[in-house]
């Protein structure tokens, strides 16, 4: 989960900070700055749909052994 998110944030960064120089540069006009602005914002959207199927780790010791984590009395 914090993956996806780290790339998402990374990925977001990075291509409006590209955008914003070209634009300085004046190589990137204002209707190509918002398409490419809403074109990254759909790719985060579209990537976080993974976040849809992730699920919490269980513990696998105890659905292993229903011992670990119990006391238990050598009577």
């Amino acid at each position: 989960m914090m993956r996806t998110i780290k790339i998402n944030l990374s990925f977001a960064l990075i291509l409006n900070g590209i955008a914003i120089i070209l634009a300085m540069v004046g190589t990137l006009s204002p209707v190509w700055g918002a398409l490419v602005h809403n074109g990254g914002s759909l790719l985060v959207v579209l990537n976080s749909v993974l976040l849809l199927s992730w699920k919490y780790k269980t513990n696998s010791d105890e659905d292993r052994n229903p011992y670990v984590g119990k006391l238990v009395s050598n009577q």
